[in-house]
C-alpha cells in the first residue's frame, strides 16, 4: 500500500459515479481530502459533493494555479489534521499513566472526556459520567462553591477576566458514587476545542494527606507519653477564647 495525501476526483467516470465512489472513499479514508473535478458546473452537484465530504468543487478547464493552490490548500489541511491527532493520543496516553483523575467540561458543565482513574476516586466507570451534569461528583453545597470558580474561567476570553488573575487551584469536598464524602484538590486549566471553550479538571484525592496534617497537628499539641495537650495547644486555645470574648463583648 502507498500512502496518499489527497485524491483528485473526476465526476465523470464508467461503471460507478464519481458521488458514489467519493462516498465510498470517505467512508474508509475519512482523513482523506478529496478535490472533485468535473467539466460540468452544476450547483446542485457541487453542494451534494461538499456535503459527502469533498475538500473543494474545481470545474473544468482549471487554470494551474487554481488547481497548485487547492492541491496545497488539502495538503496543508490533511498535515494539521495529523498533528492534532498525534497531538490528542499524546494527550490520552499521557492521560492514562496518572492516578489523578482528569475530565474536560463544557459550558454546560457537561463531562467530555474522563480518565481510567475517575474509577480509583469516585468509583464511577468512564462511560458512566461522560455526558452527565459536573455536578455529579460533588455535594449541592460544594458545587455551588466549585461552579463560582468555573464560571469565572468560561469568562476569562472578556476583557476585564484575564486568566492570569484567577485561582485555578482549590480545596473541595467530591462524593463517591456510593456517596462517601472525600477531600479533593482540583487544578483548572482553560483551552478551546472547535471553537468551543473547554475546561480541563486534574482531581487528585487528598485524604491520605489530610489524614496526616490531622496527625501531625495532633502531635504537636499533645504530650508523646500522656498524650494530654500541652502548652501550645493550651496557648492556642486560651487565644482562641479570649478572642471570642472579645467578639461579643
Amino acid at each position: 500500500e502507498q500512502h496518499v495525501s489527497t485524491i483528485l476526483l473526476d465526476l465523470n467516470m464508467p461503471h460507478i459515479t464519481g458521488q458514489e465512489l467519493l462516498k465510498q472513499i470517505k467512508a474508509q479514508y475519512p482523513e482523506i481530502p478529496i478535490i472533485v473535478i468535473t467539466g460540468v458546473e452544476d450547483v446542485e452537484v457541487a453542494v451534494e459533493c461538499m456535503k459527502l465530504g469533498a475538500f473543494d468543487f474545481l470545474v473544468k478547464p482549471i487554470e494551474n494555479n487554481r488547481l497548485v493552490t487547492v492541491v496545497r490548500h488539502a495538503l496543508r489541511q490533511r498535515s494539521i489534521s495529523e498533528e492534532l491527532l498525534d497531538s490528542r493520543e499524546s494527550y490520552l496516553a499521557l492521560s492514562e499513566t496518572t492516578t489523578d483523575a482528569i475530565l474536560q467540561i463544557n459550558e454546560d458543565f457537561k463531562i467530555e472526556f474522563a480518565n481510567a482513574a475517575v474509577r480509583s476516586i469516585f468509583g464511577y466507570n468512564r462511560e458512566e459520567l461522560l455526558h452527565q451534569h459536573f455536578k455529579v461528583l460533588f455535594p449541592e453545597a460544594e458545587f455551588k462553591r466549585c461552579v463560582l470558580t468555573l464560571e469565572a474561567f468560561f469568562l476569562a476570553d472578556n476583557a476585564n477576566h484575564e486568566p492570569s488573575s484567577l485561582e485555578n487551584t482549590m480545596q473541595i469536598l467530591g462524593q463517591k458514587k456510593q456517596g462517601e464524602i472525600i477531600p479533593l484538590e482540583i487544578s483548572f486549566g482553560k483551552s478551546k476545542s472547535l471553537r468551543r471553550a473547554i475546561i480541563t479538571c486534574i482531581i487528585r484525592d487528598i485524604t491520605q494527606r489530610k489524614n496526616t496534617e490531622r496527625k501531625l497537628r495532633y502531635l504537636a499539641y499533645h504530650d508523646k507519653l500522656t498524650q494530654l495537650g500541652n502548652r501550645d495547644l493550651f496557648n492556642l486555645s486560651l487565644n482562641e477564647y479570649l478572642s471570642e470574648a472579645i467578639r461579643y463583648e
